[in-house]
Protein backbone atom coordinates (compact mmCIF):
# COMPACT_ATOMS: atom_id res chain seq x y z
CA UNK A 1 0.00 0.00 0.00
CA UNK A 2 1.13 3.39 -0.76
CA UNK A 3 1.66 6.33 1.37
CA UNK A 4 0.22 9.40 0.57
CA UNK A 5 1.92 11.52 2.86
CA UNK A 6 6.23 12.64 1.37
CA UNK A 7 9.07 10.92 2.45
CA UNK A 8 11.21 13.21 4.12
CA UNK A 9 13.89 13.14 1.17
CA UNK A 10 11.57 14.41 -0.97
CA UNK A 11 10.45 17.49 1.21
CA UNK A 12 14.78 17.92 1.91
CA UNK A 13 15.10 17.81 -2.02
CA UNK A 14 12.14 20.27 -2.51
CA UNK A 15 13.51 22.74 -0.16
CA UNK A 16 17.15 22.81 -1.30
CA UNK A 17 15.91 23.61 -5.29
CA UNK A 18 13.62 26.48 -3.59
CA UNK A 19 15.98 27.92 -1.82
CA UNK A 20 18.87 27.49 -4.55
CA UNK A 21 15.94 29.49 -6.77
CA UNK A 22 15.57 31.90 -4.45
CA UNK A 23 19.98 32.49 -4.23
CA UNK A 24 20.24 32.99 -7.76
CA UNK A 25 17.48 35.11 -8.07
CA UNK A 26 19.08 37.40 -5.10
CA UNK A 27 22.41 36.74 -6.80
CA UNK A 28 21.42 38.39 -9.75
CA UNK A 29 18.78 40.80 -8.56
CA UNK A 30 22.43 41.87 -6.08
CA UNK A 31 24.71 42.13 -9.22
CA UNK A 32 21.90 44.42 -10.97
CA UNK A 33 21.98 46.88 -8.03
CA UNK A 34 26.08 46.55 -7.87
CA UNK A 35 26.16 47.64 -11.48
CA UNK A 36 23.48 50.45 -11.00
CA UNK A 37 25.59 51.52 -8.07
CA UNK A 38 28.79 51.40 -10.56
CA UNK A 39 26.97 53.87 -12.83
CA UNK A 40 25.80 56.38 -10.28
CA UNK A 41 29.11 56.66 -8.44
CA UNK A 42 31.50 56.48 -12.05
CA UNK A 43 32.56 60.08 -12.26
CA UNK A 44 33.62 60.06 -8.64
CA UNK A 45 37.10 59.62 -7.45
CA UNK A 46 38.16 55.99 -7.09
CA UNK A 47 38.72 55.60 -3.70
CA UNK A 48 34.92 56.90 -3.39
CA UNK A 49 34.14 54.21 -6.32
CA UNK A 50 35.41 51.72 -4.17
CA UNK A 51 34.56 52.40 -0.64
CA UNK A 52 30.18 53.16 -1.67
CA UNK A 53 30.49 50.15 -4.01
CA UNK A 54 31.95 48.02 -0.25
CA UNK A 55 29.37 49.79 1.51
CA UNK A 56 26.42 48.58 -0.83
CA UNK A 57 27.79 45.45 -1.63
CA UNK A 58 28.07 44.39 1.90
CA UNK A 59 24.25 46.09 3.06
CA UNK A 60 23.14 44.03 0.11
CA UNK A 61 24.69 40.61 1.03
CA UNK A 62 23.46 40.84 4.45
CA UNK A 63 20.26 42.17 3.45
CA UNK A 64 19.32 40.55 0.87
CA UNK A 65 20.83 36.56 2.52
CA UNK A 66 19.31 37.63 5.80
CA UNK A 67 15.94 37.81 4.31
CA UNK A 68 16.33 34.66 2.23
CA UNK A 69 17.26 33.29 5.83
CA UNK A 70 14.90 34.72 7.60
CA UNK A 71 12.40 33.15 4.74
CA UNK A 72 13.55 30.07 4.77
CA UNK A 73 13.41 29.28 8.64
CA UNK A 74 9.90 30.92 8.93
CA UNK A 75 8.11 27.70 8.96
CA UNK A 76 10.82 26.92 12.30
CA UNK A 77 9.86 30.35 14.23
CA UNK A 78 6.42 29.67 13.40
CA UNK A 79 6.58 25.82 15.21
CA UNK A 80 8.53 27.39 18.01
CA UNK A 81 5.77 30.07 18.54
CA UNK A 82 2.62 27.67 18.44
CA UNK A 83 4.45 25.34 21.17
CA UNK A 84 4.70 27.95 23.71
CA UNK A 85 2.94 28.24 26.43
CA UNK A 86 1.96 31.95 26.28
CA UNK A 87 -1.39 32.48 24.66
CA UNK A 88 0.12 35.28 22.33
CA UNK A 89 3.19 33.48 21.11
CA UNK A 90 0.99 30.56 20.16
CA UNK A 91 -1.42 33.31 18.42
CA UNK A 92 1.78 35.00 16.73
CA UNK A 93 2.50 30.99 15.66
CA UNK A 94 -0.72 30.19 14.16
CA UNK A 95 -0.85 33.47 12.23
CA UNK A 96 2.11 32.93 11.41
CA UNK A 97 1.31 29.63 9.59
CA UNK A 98 -1.36 31.41 8.17
CA UNK A 99 0.70 34.07 6.12
CA UNK A 100 3.64 31.38 5.25
CA UNK A 101 1.96 30.07 2.23
CA UNK A 102 0.58 33.75 0.71
CA UNK A 103 4.82 34.59 0.99
CA UNK A 104 6.38 32.36 -1.07
CA UNK A 105 4.28 33.19 -4.41
CA UNK A 106 4.11 36.74 -2.99
CA UNK A 107 7.76 37.31 -2.89
CA UNK A 108 8.38 35.20 -6.07
CA UNK A 109 5.95 38.00 -8.04
CA UNK A 110 7.64 40.88 -6.30
CA UNK A 111 11.07 39.56 -6.53
CA UNK A 112 10.31 38.81 -10.52
CA UNK A 113 9.04 42.65 -10.53
CA UNK A 114 12.18 44.11 -9.47
CA UNK A 115 14.28 42.15 -11.66
CA UNK A 116 11.97 43.48 -14.86
CA UNK A 117 12.35 46.84 -12.72
CA UNK A 118 16.12 46.75 -12.45
CA UNK A 119 16.98 45.55 -15.53
CA UNK A 120 14.24 47.96 -17.66
CA UNK A 121 15.79 50.77 -15.70
CA UNK A 122 19.43 49.56 -16.75
CA UNK A 123 18.33 49.65 -20.46
CA UNK A 124 16.27 52.81 -19.53
CA UNK A 125 19.26 55.02 -17.89
CA UNK A 126 21.89 53.25 -20.58
CA UNK A 127 20.23 53.45 -24.05
CA UNK A 128 19.37 57.08 -24.92
CA UNK A 129 16.37 55.93 -27.17
CA UNK A 130 14.62 54.48 -23.75
CA UNK A 131 15.84 57.22 -21.67
CA UNK A 132 14.45 60.03 -23.94
CA UNK A 133 10.71 58.38 -24.19
CA UNK A 134 10.90 58.21 -20.68
CA UNK A 135 11.23 61.86 -20.00
CA UNK A 136 8.69 62.70 -22.70
CA UNK A 137 6.51 60.49 -20.54
CA UNK A 138 7.38 61.77 -17.33
CA UNK A 139 7.16 65.28 -18.60
CA UNK A 140 3.46 64.44 -20.12
CA UNK A 141 2.41 62.63 -16.93
CA UNK A 142 4.11 65.44 -14.51
CA UNK A 143 0.74 66.60 -13.81
CA UNK A 144 -1.22 63.71 -12.75
CA UNK A 145 -0.51 61.26 -9.28
CA UNK A 146 0.54 58.83 -11.62
CA UNK A 147 4.03 60.61 -12.31
CA UNK A 148 6.20 59.62 -10.07
CA UNK A 149 4.93 55.77 -10.79
CA UNK A 150 5.87 56.06 -14.62
CA UNK A 151 9.49 55.89 -14.52
CA UNK A 152 9.03 52.75 -12.29
CA UNK A 153 6.25 51.60 -14.54
CA UNK A 154 8.29 51.91 -17.38
CA UNK A 155 11.14 50.55 -16.17
CA UNK A 156 9.10 47.48 -15.74
CA UNK A 157 8.04 47.75 -19.04
CA UNK A 158 11.29 47.95 -20.84
CA UNK A 159 12.12 44.53 -18.21
CA UNK A 160 9.26 42.82 -19.53
CA UNK A 161 9.95 43.76 -23.25
CA UNK A 162 13.47 42.62 -22.81
CA UNK A 163 13.56 39.68 -20.19
CA UNK A 164 10.78 38.25 -23.09
CA UNK A 165 13.01 38.59 -25.88
CA UNK A 166 16.08 37.16 -23.69
CA UNK A 167 13.77 34.17 -22.77
CA UNK A 168 12.52 33.74 -26.21
CA UNK A 169 16.50 33.70 -27.79
CA UNK A 170 17.32 31.21 -24.23
CA UNK A 171 14.24 28.91 -25.48
CA UNK A 172 14.67 28.55 -29.27
CA UNK A 173 18.78 27.80 -28.13
CA UNK A 174 18.15 25.22 -25.55
CA UNK A 175 15.61 23.73 -28.30
CA UNK A 176 17.76 23.63 -30.94
CA UNK A 177 20.37 22.19 -29.06
CA UNK A 178 18.44 19.22 -27.23
CA UNK A 179 16.82 18.68 -31.07
CA UNK A 180 20.93 18.22 -32.35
Amino acid sequence: MLSSTPDHSTIENFKKEKIKGAIRTDFILSAKIIIITLGVVSAEKLITQLLVQATVTILITIGVYGLVAGTVKLNDLDLHLVQKTNASAQKSGRGLLVFAPWLMPGLSVFSTLAMFMVGGGIITHDVAFFHHISQIIMDQLSHLFISSLSSLLFNIFIGLIFGGLVLTVVTFYNKLRSDS
